[in-house]
């Protein structure tokens, strides 16, 4: 039976990443409403379809 410090390491270990992912999630909002006031529809449709990323931006030709 794991010991009770191991699960909490493991809750704290769930917890950053909830936090990651919602950092992330906020970061998406960011980038989809940033491009729909500069105009720019299609980059804003395609960051709302595939998720934030900067290495798939770059690749878009959109960094």
């Amino acid at each position: 039976m794991p010991r009770i410090a191991d699960k909490w390491q493991v809750i704290s270990q769930i917890d950053r990443r909830i936090k990651q992912l919602q950092e992330n999630g906020r970061r998406l909002c960011t980038c989809v409403e940033d491009s729909f006031r500069s105009g720019d529809a299609e980059r804003a449709s395609w960051v709302g379809n595939h998720g934030y990323s900067t290495e798939l931006d770059s690749r878009a030709g959109w960094v």
